[in-house]
């Protein structure tokens, strides 16, 4: 999922998760994505199991928030998104032929055009979490600073240029995102088709009951 994927879920679930502090929350939501800004930083160094996860909760209480976003933003990214989407997919004879890039494109500039904008705020404060996960202060700030210009006025654009600056990194994946971002721009016909079928909110409703029915007990 894109970072304002990720936001709108967090989003839909806060009312359930009940956070103690909202900017903590979305904070954590975002966070595990800040290894694409970090050169050599592997997916499973901030994309943790829910037992770890959990586990800094009972070490760090006052990050009971953060943790509570992080836990929603891993949980989703286990989901087969592809498989959400290509199920709601319009266009039958290329909905087999979605990469997973594409699939999270797809997803992002629909929750950007369809649904209606969430002004969430958060902290980009840095943590003993994160530094266990060799996470420093200074990409912490950096990370939160890009994701926050991003949210406040998400678009086409400044999705492309999160990608760019993100991009210092050198991540291949980074580079696949531009290239599907690009791609779905210069089809234009097939992107208004796709606009007009497929139904965001059914989408969205799918991941956020998904990740509602694995989010642990003891994490709320």
């Amino acid at each position: 999922m894109g970072p304002y994927s990720h936001i709108i879920l967090a989003s839909a679930l806060e009312t359930y998760i009940k956070p103690d502090d909202p900017q903590e929350y979305y904070w954590g939501a975002i966070a595990p994505d800040i290894r694409y800004l970090v050169a050599g930083t592997s997916r499973s160094q901030t994309h943790i199991s829910p037992e770890e996860i959990l586990g800094y909760m009972g070490k760090y209480p006052y990050l009971k928030s953060f943790l509570q976003g992080y836990l929603v933003h891993c949980l989703s990214d286990k989901l087969n998104l592809p498989n959400i989407i290509q199920r709601k997919f319009p266009l039958y004879w290329q909905k087999n032929g979605l990469s997973p890039q594409h699939c999270t494109i797809i997803l992002e500039f629909f929750n950007i055009v369809r649904v209606k904008t969430v002004r969430k705020s958060l902290s980009g404060t840095n943590n003993i979490a994160l530094n266990e996960m060799g996470i420093s202060e200074e990409h912490a700030a950096k990370f939160a600073q890009e994701i926050n210009q991003y949210i406040t006025s998400p678009s086409f654009a400044s999705l492309l240029t999160l990608y760019q600056n993100l991009g210092s990194a050198s991540n291949g994946r980074i580079d696949k995102y531009r290239i599907a971002v690009q791609q779905i721009q210069r089809k234009w016909f097939q992107k208004n088709l796709i606009f007009i079928g497929l139904h965001v909110g059914k989408i969205n409703k799918e991941i956020t009951s998904s990740v509602k029915s694995v989010f642990p007990n003891d994490a709320v």
